[in-house]
């Protein structure tokens, strides 16, 4: 399935950027378009990123597979905390995104499922 890539912080997760940022998971929203926010949650230096490899959508749930990267051991890392996330639109329309039945995102490198984020 394709995806876009958002590289800007969607307005809509202006005002939500700091409740999700530090928790490691996912946040579906639909405005005029469907996002999915993937964090990987506060991380201690900076180096850390977090990219979606594959989209899929099977048996009415939509399935992301991410990769994470680590700072190699022989980089200079700064000591500020960091919060690495992705937002990306699947190519699906706000009702089929609405009605998916799961959203799943997986790590690719070790299958550990990432947890949806509620926003309350």
């Amino acid at each position: 399935m394709n995806f876009k890539v958002i590289h800007i912080l969607p307005e809509e997760l202006e005002d939500i950027y700091p409740q999700i940022a530090e928790t490691r998971g996912f946040f579906p929203f639909v405005q005029e378009e469907a996002f999915l926010f993937i964090g990987a949650g506060q991380k201690k230096t900076d180096g850390y990123d977090i990219a979606v490899s594959k989209v899929s959508f099977e048996y009415n749930s939509l399935i992301v597979d991410v990769t994470e990267t680590t700072p190699e051991h022989t980089s200079v890392k700064k000591p500020n905390p960091t919060y690495p996330f992705t937002v990306i639109s699947p190519e699906l329309s706000a009702v089929e995104f609405q009605n998916l039945e799961h959203i799943i995102v997986r790590n690719t490198v070790s299958l550990k499922k990432f947890n949806e984020i509620t926003i309350g």
